[in-house]
């Protein structure tokens, strides 16, 4: 499971606390909990989805503001609520999905200024590391390309 900052300062399994901030989408055909394709393009053949999830309520209200702001769309309606994280995981088991991304509080900058489609790039980054991870390591592994002076590196 995904590990966010504990109130101390410890790590703090996200299935331990007490509730979870979950972006809710309603439009005119779908009611139900915002989900992201975590994996990086050309990782298998199908979108690795997770329910998105922050462990602070101001940051997934200003992520909202960049949804409404940046992907106007009169017909989609994004709230925030609040949801025990046994209710997620149990919500992302009958979507489909593959996991749950919980942002810990500060970990991504949601401020109203930011481009979206950064803070996209951010969340998918975090919460598919194990994906990139994987996906990396494929891809040296099948076509490893050297530098100019011999050495073949990735940057994650």
């Amino acid at each position: 499971p995904e590990v966010v900052a504990g109130a101390e300062g410890g790590a703090t399994p996200w299935e331990e606390l007490p509730y979870v901030c979950v972006i809710a989408l309603r439009d005119r055909y779908v009611e139900g909990l915002m989900r992201m394709d975590m994996a990086p393009a050309g990782f298998g053949d199908a979108p690795v989805y997770h329910i998105l999830c922050f462990q602070d309520w101001d940051e997934a209200e200003r992520f909202t503001y960049l949804l409404r702001a940046q992907r106007y769309d009169p017909t989609k309606a994004f709230s925030v609520t609040m949801m025990a994280p046994q209710e997620v995981q149990m919500h992302g088991q009958m979507e489909g999905c593959q996991g749950v991304t919980v942002v810990p509080t500060g970990k991504v900058d949601v401020s109203p200024g930011r481009n979206l489609e950064e803070v996209m790039v951010e969340l998918t980054q975090f919460g598919g590391a194990e994906y990139w991870r994987a996906h990396f390591q494929n891809i040296l592994r099948t076509n490893p390309q050297p530098d100019q002076d011999g050495v073949t590196r990735i940057i994650p």
